[in-house]
């Protein structure tokens, strides 16, 4: 008798936890009373988010509140609007408790979440159940990703966890920040089951498309694809990086048309040349190097130069402060050393510590 009881006990306690979290002084511990006394049970967590109050500490209340409702099954978390769409990636990063998201809450909503949770659903069966419930819950890339010939060749990968909402509202973000619409440039929000489904999905997509970023809570482990963590949004610096990148497209374009002049000027096999440059180009962005147009041409050349002279058997130009540059700026030149070696696997040559500072020069304007 007392083993089913203890059973019993620990089913209730396991249930998935309910959160409404919604802007204003009222708003969402006004839902979650009403859906607790329909239901005959205080479940249901209510959260309101004064609209002076600040997005962090929010987030840092509401990751508090969901370290004290998680009993092993996940969350749901029912908000409103704005910021609270993206918290549940947050959260899920910070304590790595299953969050999923459902934004324009509404009473009956909870109320059914609550009711699911109470019958022992689990996080996605109570997920599905509400997204079901409402037809105003936005959709996105579920199951096989299909491409239209309407998208664009770059693309940045939105993807959530904890439910559509999430990547739709970053989508939104990005595009609006990076005014990616101008530069012809596709958001396509996914929903990640599994690490091994967001692999797939994301290797189906590079089939097709040029990925220039992976937004998420979940680092998609591709070195070939520039990660951004989903807190790393709202980080200027951090999306530098990304910012770097799509400006550079630009600029691929100036070194294709590089490839006629090296063939004219220089000595060396320029198709091979260029493919190699345009990869070492592509390393230097991902390190969040910043190139304009003139260092880029003026590096294609220098760079072209000293393979023809290594190619040659020629000597190359000796710098007698060469270690004093590697001392003084040790991170730029292993940011160079380490791209460099794209260039000598691609051209079959071994470019040397005083050319790696010369490069280094050229690209810091030291």
């Amino acid at each position: 008798m007392f083993l089913c009881l203890d059973e019993e006990t620990k089913e209730k306690d396991e249930r998935v936890g309910i959160i409404v979290a919604m802007h204003g002084e009222a708003a969402a511990t006004s839902i979650a009373e009403v859906s607790n006394r329909l239901l005959g049970d205080n479940y249901v967590i209510g959260y309101n988010m004064p609209l002076d109050q600040k997005p962090e500490i929010a987030l840092n209340n509401l990751t508090n509140i969901v370290k004290r409702v998680d009993k092993g099954r996940g969350v749901l978390l029912l908000v409103d609007m704005g910021s609270l769409v993206l918290f549940g990636d947050m959260i899920y990063e910070r304590t790595g408790i299953p969050v999923k998201t459902i934004e324009m809450v509404s009473t009956p909503m909870v109320l059914e979440a609550a009711r699911k949770a109470i019958l022992n659903a689990s996080l996605d069966e109570v997920y599905d159940a509400v997204v079901n419930f409402s037809p105003y819950v936005g959709r996105i890339y579920k199951d096989s990703v299909k491409f239209e010939d309407s998208l664009k060749k770059n693309v940045i990968i939105t993807a959530c966890i904890t439910g559509e909402g999430t990547a739709v509202k970053l989508k939104s973000i990005l595009e609006k920040n990076l005014d990616l619409k101008e530069k012809d440039i596709d958001v396509i929000p996914i929903e990640i089951e599994s690490k091994k489904e967001f692999r797939r999905k994301l290797l189906n997509i590079k089939e097709e498309k040029n990925i220039l970023a992976v937004v998420s809570a979940i680092n998609p482990e591709d070195d070939s694809v520039l990660y951004i963590s989903t807190s790393d949004v709202f980080d200027n610096d951090k999306l530098s990086v990304l910012r770097n990148k799509i400006e550079a497209l630009s600029q691929i374009e100036i070194i294709d048309n590089m490839k006629d002049v090296i063939k004219e000027n220089i000595k060396i096999d320029s198709e091979k040349y260029i493919s190699s440059f345009k990869k070492f180009y592509a390393a230097l962005i991902r390190e969040g190097v910043n190139l304009n147009e003139d260092i880029t041409i003026g590096l294609i050349l220098h760079l072209a130069c000293v393979i023809e002279r290594i190619l040659q058997g020629k000597q190359l130009i000796h710098m007698k402060d060469t270690q004093e540059y590697i001392k003084n700026y040790p991170k730029e030149f292993d940011i160079i050393k380490k791209a460099i070696r794209i260039i000598e696997e691609g051209c079959n040559v071994k470019i040397s510590d005083e050319e790696c500072v010369s490069m280094m020069k050229i690209i810091y304007s030291l």
